[in-house]
C-alpha cells in the first residue's frame, strides 16, 4: 500500500508594494458518482437527484502574485508555477484578480 502525504509548498516572491492579490477558483464535478443509477422498479417514477449533487464543488484559494499578473487581460490563459493553468475571469473592486482553473488532462477523476 502506498500512502501519499500532502505538503504545503511555498514559492517566494519579492516584497513589494505592487504585489497582486489573486483568487484561484477550482471547480470539481457537480455530480458525485460516475453515473446515476437507474431505479428498476416499475412503480418508481422519480429518482432523487439531489443525493448525487456535489454541493461542495467550488473551492477558492487566496494568494499573492508578481506585479506582471496585472498585464493579463480578461479571458487570457496563464500558468502559475506548481499550481496549473488558469484563465483570468474578472478583477474585483479591491484589485483582486480572479483566475479560474482549467483542466490540463493530467488530473484523474476520483469517484466515491
Amino acid at each position: 500500500m502506498v500512502t501519499l502525504r500532502r505538503q504545503k509548498k511555498i514559492t517566494w516572491i519579492a516584497i513589494s508594494d505592487q504585489i497582486t492579490k489573486v483568487k484561484l477558483i477550482y471547480y470539481d464535478n457537480i455530480i458525485n458518482v460516475p453515473s446515476i443509477p437507474k431505479d428498476k422498479k416499475a412503480d418508481a417514477k422519480k429518482i432523487d437527484f439531489e443525493q448525487f449533487i456535489n454541493y461542495d464543488s467550488k473551492k477558492e484559494v487566496m494568494g499573492l502574485a508578481e506585479p506582471c499578473v496585472k498585464d493579463v487581460k480578461i479571458g487570457e490563459s496563464i500558468q502559475f508555477t506548481r499550481r496549473g493553468y488558469y484563465i483570468l475571469d474578472s478583477i474585483e473592486e479591491d484589485n483582486t484578480y480572479v483566475f479560474v482553473s482549467t483542466p490540463d488532462g493530467h488530473m484523474k477523476d476520483v469517484w466515491i
